[in-house]
């Protein structure tokens, strides 16, 4: 079972790789995620890790992705368009990124559409709101792969453990 870290990292690049020695040397996790907002020296030395996976904050599932990640640039797309084309430029030399996707958003689909071979994490299922089997069919790949986010749903779910994993994953 792949142990992917929902950490938001990305800072400057000293740090950066520091923290990307913790995490995938110290931790062992096999992914993490990462905001792209301080640029590509912050996130470079995560994809240097070529056996790891990381996972670029695009479009959550938060509300506040109004904030920032839906508002329109001057060349008339939104800046989650921006963090994707950049995304693939990073994927296609490194071959180890993925894409935060919300489950929660009407955009799931036509996000997708950009590119039909990233690995999708979409967070925002069961307790945010966001269906499983509609962010499945829509956010999954050219190899019917996405990484489906539903921790809360499962956690503090009434109807128990094994219940909840049956309801939203078809265990």
């Amino acid at each position: 079972m792949p142990i992917i870290l929902d950490a938001k990292r990305g800072d400057i690049g000293n740090t950066s790789k520091m923290q990307a020695k913790y995490i995938f040397d110290y931790f062992k996790a096999d992914a993490i995620t990462l905001h792209p907002y301080m640029g590509f020296d912050s996130l470079n030395p995560f994809f240097e890790y070529r056996d790891k996976y990381c996972f670029v904050l695009t479009l959550t599932s938060n509300p506040g992705a109004q904030d920032f990640e839906k508002q329109v640039l001057a060349s008339g797309k939104p800046l989650y368009g921006l963090v994707f084309e950049r995304s693939i430029e990073w994927h296609e030399k490194y071959q180890n990124i993925g894409l935060v996707v919300g489950g929660t958003q009407k955009e799931l689909g036509e996000v997708r559409k950009m590119n039909t071979d990233l690995l999708f994490l979409i967070p925002g299922v069961g307790a945010q709101g966001g269906d499983y089997q509609k962010s499945v069919d829509l956010g999954k790949n050219s190899d019917n792969l996405a990484i489906v986010n539903i921790s809360r749903g499962i956690l503090y779910s009434d109807l128990g453990f094994r219940a909840a994993c049956e309801h939203y994953c078809n265990l």
